[in-house]
């Protein structure tokens, strides 16, 4: 957790300099542009699952979010989709991530406990830096997203087996609103276009803090599941991204 909270200080920190900083950097001939990227996010992010954890420990299970990466112990490999245009140094766009799952088993072996999450975001931001194909943006999504836990039984079951007793596993979900500040840096290669306009390769790298305000109930098919742990995708993230994308000038 003290990890987490420097990591969200250096962020803001970052991004209260780039904003002291944007008329000086960002020159008129940069402002009056327009881009489109499309991109491939992947990296590396963590969910609060502390709550959790506690609760699946006490039940004989191991502890569901170990990861090999020694300095992120609370880690998942997180994967998606990304879009933002810039208008005038004024940056929208849209993210669509998922986590991976991770899967532990109880002390007996008998059960398979299985836990992801993702989100969803519209992003508002603005370009802070943009020169020879370099973009810096810090910005803020706005959306939603939650929690998947499954826990299903590992036994070898016949099928009038599970038509007679159908209750040999349960999936939970929790989600609720989420915010995104972050900090985005991209290159693009141009690979084709004039002084006018461009086409090319985009590569970047993305850093952020998903936070959750608001989070809902468990939910079992719909059906609210009361006194359940804490749990949700907030957490920080390093992500990098390539896809496809265009600019022009007026």
């Amino acid at each position: 957790m003290c990890r987490a909270i420097k990591y969200l200080l250096l962020l803001l920190a970052t991004q209260l300099i780039l904003s002291g900083t944007t008329q000086a950097q960002l020159s008129r001939a940069w402002a009056e542009k327009e881009s489109v990227k499309w991109y491939f996010q992947f990296g590396a992010g963590q969910m609060d699952t502390g709550d959790l954890n506690t609760v699946l420990e006490r039940a004989g299970y191991s502890v569901v979010t170990r990861s090999p990466l020694s300095d992120m112990d609370d880690s998942f490999i997180s994967f998606g989709l990304a879009s933002h245009g810039v208008v005038n140094g004024v940056l929208l766009g849209w993210e669509l991530n998922g986590l991976t799952s991770r899967e532990t088993t109880n002390a007996a072996n008998t059960y398979r406990v299985t836990l992801g999450g993702g989100y969803g975001f519209v992003n508002v931001g603005y370009l802070a830096y943009s020169m020879e194909g370099l973009d810096i943006y810090p910005m803020i999504g706005i959306g939603a997203g939650g929690v998947h836990l499954k826990m299903t039984s590992r036994r070898t079951l016949s099928f009038a087996q599970v038509v007679a007793d159908p209750d040999q596993g349960v999936e939970l979900n929790t989600g609720g609103f989420l915010l995104n500040p972050a900090l985005g840096l991209d290159y693009m290669l141009s690979l084709s276009g004039d002084e006018k306009r461009e086409s090319g390769v985009v590569f970047g790298l993305r850093v952020g803090y998903v936070l959750s305000p608001l989070t809902g109930a468990w939910k079992m098919d719909q059906t609210d599941v009361a006194g359940g742990p804490q749990a949700s995708a907030a957490g920080p993230y390093v992500r990098l991204s390539v896809g496809l994308g265009s600019r022009k000038s007026y």
